[in-house]
């Protein structure tokens, strides 16, 4: 299972339609119906009936999306916490005083250096 399938089918939901969630996905209809097609085929269910009208969750994929969904904004908060612990955007810094003096640096002075990782001074 990979999330790539997941955010399909939650767009086949969506959009009632293979065609229109390829769209939205910018992808080819083919496409998003194979990996459909093979997610159904490893959960060993059904989940999308498939009609000239479009198509419609099972009642399989109506008991899953909740944790379809949940899994999507749980990955999503995955990547935007190893985007800000790579980019530095976000963190927290200890430091106490005698700290400071004895390694010749502050919170404040790397802070303002710019510089992803701060240089100090041992002496």
């Amino acid at each position: 299972m990979r999330f790539e399938q997941l955010r399909y089918l939650v767009a086949a939901v969506q959009e009632g339609s293979l065609r229109r969630a390829a769209a939205s996905l910018d992808l080819s209809q083919p496409a998003v119906s194979d990996q459909i097609r093979r997610l159904e085929e490893e959960l060993g269910l059904v989940l999308m009936t498939r009609g000239s009208s479009g198509v419609r969750p099972t009642y399989a994929a109506e008991l899953i999306m909740p944790h379809v969904r949940s899994v999507l904004r749980a990955e999503s908060a995955i990547r935007a916490e190893a985007s800000a612990i790579s980019g530095l955007t976000s963190g927290h810094i200890a430091s106490a005083p005698f700290q400071r003096r004895a390694i010749g640096c502050s919170p404040t002075s790397w802070l303002s250096s710019g510089t992803r990782i701060p240089t100090c001074s041992s002496g």
